[in-house]
This record gives C-alpha cells, sequence and structure tokens, in this order.
C-alpha cells in the first residue's frame, strides 16, 4: 500500500498466517471497501482501473469506453477464477482512512504478520499480529502423568502416549486414564532406548497442530516422528524462562540500544532461539546453530508460527529473508564454533543442549559427548564471549553428565568471567512438572512429574 503523506495516523495491517498447503487453493485478501468475491469482481475491476486511468480528456473517454466492455466480461467469466471466491475478511475501514491504498497484497506464501504505528513524531514502534495471535491460536502443553518407562502428555487437547526410559517408577495414575490416549507411540523393539517405532492414532492430530508457551513467546508446530518426538521438549521451560529474563534485564540497562548477540547450538526446534527472540525482538540477533537441516527449517517454521521472524521485517527488509534477526545455520556445532573464534566473533549469551551423539554438517562430522565433544565445547565457550556478556546456558540429557558435573565444568570455563564479572554459577534437573489434575485410582489427583537431564547456567551479577 501507499503511506500517507499526514502526520498522527495509525496503521494496523494484518495479514495472517496461512499454512503452506497444497488444498488450498484460495487466498484472503483486503482492500479499501472492498472485499474479494466472485459477485463483486467487476467493482474490483472498476475500482483497479479508476485507480490508475490517465487524466487526459481522450484518456478518459477511451478508458470509460473500455471499462463498459470489461465490466460484463467480468463480471461473466468471474465463476472461472476460484481463486477469487475465498471467504473475505473483515477489513476495518477506519484503519485505511485517507491512506490511498491500493490493495492488500493477496500473494505472501509464507507467513507475514506485523503492526506498524506511527506516531507524530515519526518514529516506528512494533508489535507483531501474529505473535498476538499465536498464543490464542495454539494450544497448551500440559503433562499429565509418568512412569512405567513412559509419559502421559496433552498437547493442545490431545492427549498422547510415548516411550520415556528415564521413567522408572510406577505410574500414579489409573490405566484408563492412560488408556484415553488417542494416540500412542510403539517402539519396534519393546524396552529398547532410542529405536524406531510406529505412532498409533485413534483419532489423528489437527494438520494445524501446535502448542504455545506464552510467557516466553515461543509456539511450535507439532509432528509425530518415527523415533517419537513431537517437536517440543518442555523440560527446557524453565531455561527458556531464565533465557527471557536475562535478555530482558540486559536490554533494560543498555544506556544506547545496541544489538544482543546470541549463539543457540544444538539448536534442534528452537524453543531458546525463540525465548532470546521475544524478549527483546528489535535488538536479539540469534544464530540458530544445528547440524540437521530439517531442524533448522523446523525451527524457522515454528519462529514463524509464533510471529517472530516478521516482527521486524518492516525495519531490517533484506534482513528478514534470513528469519528477521534470526541466522539460521545447518552445521557441524564445534566446526562453525572453531571457525568463529578464528573470526574473532563474540556473543553475550552462549547456549548449548549437545546429545550423547550425532553426525551433522556438509561432511557429516561424527559428535561424541564424551570424546572429547563436552571438554571442547567447554573451551570454546570462554573464548566465544563478549568482554560484557549476558549468560552461559548448557544443559544435558545424557545420565553421565549430570547436574553437578555440568556446573564443574562451566565454573572452570567461565573462572576469568565469573572474576570479573561476579555471579554464581547455579545446576540442578530440568523438570517437567504436572501441569494438569486427573483423578487417581483411589480418587487422589497425583500424576508424576518427569525429570529429563540436568543443567548448568550463569549470569552477570549486574543482571540478578
Amino acid at each position: 500500500f501507499e503511506k500517507s503523506q499526514s502526520r498522527g495516523l495509525s496503521v494496523v495491517c494484518s495479514h495472517q498466517e496461512q499454512k503452506e498447503d497444497s488444498r488450498r487453493t484460495s487466498s484472503n485478501t483486503q482492500t479499501q471497501g472492498c472485499q474479494w468475491e466472485g459477485h463483486k469482481f467487476a467493482t474490483c475491476v472498476l475500482w483497479i482501473a479508476m485507480g490508475g486511468m490517465p487524466r487526459s480528456t481522450c484518456s478518459r473517454m477511451l478508458g470509460l469506453l473500455l471499462l463498459a466492455i470489461a465490466a460484463p466480461l467480468a463480471t461473466a467469466f468471474s465463476p472461472l477464477l476460484p481463486a477469487l471466491h475465498a471467504p473475505a475478511r473483515t477489513t476495518h475501514a477506519s484503519h485505511f482512512s485517507g491512506l490511498g491504498c491500493r490493495q492488500w497484497p493477496p500473494h505472501q506464501s509464507t507467513a507475514r504478520s506485523w503492526a506498524v504505528a506511527r506516531s507524530a513524531t515519526g518514529a516506528v514502534a512494533l508489535r507483531s499480529a501474529a505473535e498476538d495471535a499465536a498464543g490464542s491460536a495454539a494450544g497448551k502443553y500440559m503433562l499429565l502423568d509418568s512412569g512405567n518407562g513412559k509419559r502421559l502428555e496433552e498437547l493442545a487437547g490431545v492427549r498422547v502416549q510415548r516411550p520415556c526410559p528415564s521413567a522408572t517408577y510406577a505410574t500414579g495414575l489409573s490405566s484408563a486414564t492412560w488408556e484415553s490416549a488417542t494416540g500412542k507411540f510403539v517402539l519396534s523393539t519393546p524396552g529398547s532406548k532410542g529405536s524406531k517405532g510406529a505412532w498409533e492414532w485413534s483419532s489423528p492430530p489437527p494438520e494445524d497442530w501446535a502448542v504455545s508457551f506464552e510467557d516466553v513467546g515461543a509456539t511450535f508446530s507439532l509432528a509425530n516422528s518415527e523415533n517419537g518426538q513431537l517437536g517440543v521438549f518442555a523440560e527446557q521451560h524453565d531455561n527458556w524462562r531464565f533465557i527471557h529474563e536475562t535478555l530482558t534485564a540486559a536490554a533494560e540497562k543498555q544506556e544506547t540500544p545496541a544489538p544482543l548477540k546470541v549463539l543457540n547450538g544444538f539448536a534442534y526446534t528452537g524453543g531458546s532461539t525463540m525465548a532470546a527472540r521475544h524478549a527483546a525482538p528489535g535488538l536479539v540477533e540469534a544464530v540458530h546453530l544445528d547440524g540437521a537441516a530439517s531442524a533448522c527449517q523446523w525451527a524457522r517454521r515454528n519462529a514463524e508460527h509464533a510471529g517472530l521472524a516478521t516482527v521486524d521485517s518492516a525495519l531490517r527488509g533484506a534482513a528478514a529473508a534470513d528469519g528477521g534477526g534470526v541466522r539460521f545455520i545447518a552445521e557441524d556445532c564445534m566446526t562453525f564454533l572453531q571457525r568463529e573464534i578464528k573470526r574473532g566473533n563474540a556473543y553475550d549469551l552462549l547456549i548449548f543442549d549437545p546429545p550423547a551423539f550425532g553426525r551433522g554438517g556438509k561432511g557429516k562430522k561424527m559428535w561424541k559427548l564424551n570424546e572429547p565433544g563436552m571438554i571442547e565445547l567447554a573451551e570454546a565457550i570462554s573464548s566465544l564471549l563478549t568482554a560484557d556478556p549476558a549468560g552461559v546456558v548448557i544443559s544435558c540429557h545424557d545420565a553421565t553428565w549430570p547436574p553437578r558435573r555440568l556446573e564443574n565444568l562451566l565454573c572452570d570455563a567461565l573462572a576469568s568471567h565469573i572474576e570479573a564479572h561476579g555471579g554464581d554459577v547455579v545446576s540442578g534437573f530440568m523438570k517437567i512438572p504436572v501441569t494438569k489434575d486427573e483423578d487417581g485410582e483411589d480418587g487422589a489427583k497425583k500424576g508424576r512429574a518427569l525429570l529429563l537431564g540436568g543443567y548448568a547456567r550463569w549470569r552477570p551479577k549486574r543482571l540478578e
């Protein structure tokens, strides 16, 4: 649309997120006082032509003659244009008053949604319309119970049962409650850890299946994979809050606004990336690093679903093509870190959640947690921090790296930073609390929480 030349006007333009679904053949459009339906197509042709009509008398007469011919033809052939028969969305005319709007672009295939407010001083403030809607569009994550090597969860109203080797205790809820799950993941080799399997559904989940964690601005598009994962790791929620709080405090303490650089390694579906971006959307510049290209693609979809990938598009322009302040890099983590150290690049906040084993990057380089992956990672951490850092978060799901061992590793790696900036290294177990009550067999509500791995994290005293 064309921008208004007057001052003090408020513009709110929203183009809601559209799923990239091959079955969808229609697109919604918005115009000033004009809704795109087949029977109104002639009106739209008239409006478009009038907007671009030449000013000379002869040209005007010729234009009117062409309109007299084109309008009936447009009406007659409008049934052949199914893309224009999609249900129109309400357009608030007051939002477009005096703006000289031509047409709200109907051709955006990826999620693009933002709100722009222009004040009397001409300053631009951004808020994401998709971000406002993401929490209501996506459902909640809830752990109901765990035990007997399984976990029972409810994700956006869909109840699922899947393996969890660390849940070695008895379940708390009745067998009837467990059997109420509409989705169950069955291992190909029962009792084996990390084995592939298959999902069995009594009722399939919705195509737009997603859950959100509104307090940190994270939304996850869910998919049932052959290893039983769904794409969300709720045990990291407390770490996401730590990241969010740390970067919010760092942004507030800046005398002059400057970018806050974040590196999220072994980042998978991007919970920490979204939490970092949501904390200070206009300041945080994040690198989302994972060895699997598919993980980076999934994380990008999640960021777009949460509205974060487009929140800066009005300011950053070309940066939106790279995720609006997020660089998604599919590369072996240690290879990238060593390259960054050689380049002299540094980050305010470092986040790592390394797996026990993996291959990634172009050369499918092998990663092993204990040979000697974790030690090399710790050595790189100190070299990658800025002179005035915001913190470090490291987590691990491997039993050989309990919280105290992670804490000692981080204390040694950050010795000089702790001496210069203060603050304590804190460690603990990652835990998913029971977030929905269900009746147990004896009438008591006793679903069991789940411990999944450990963490260690540090931030300087000025941000505590």
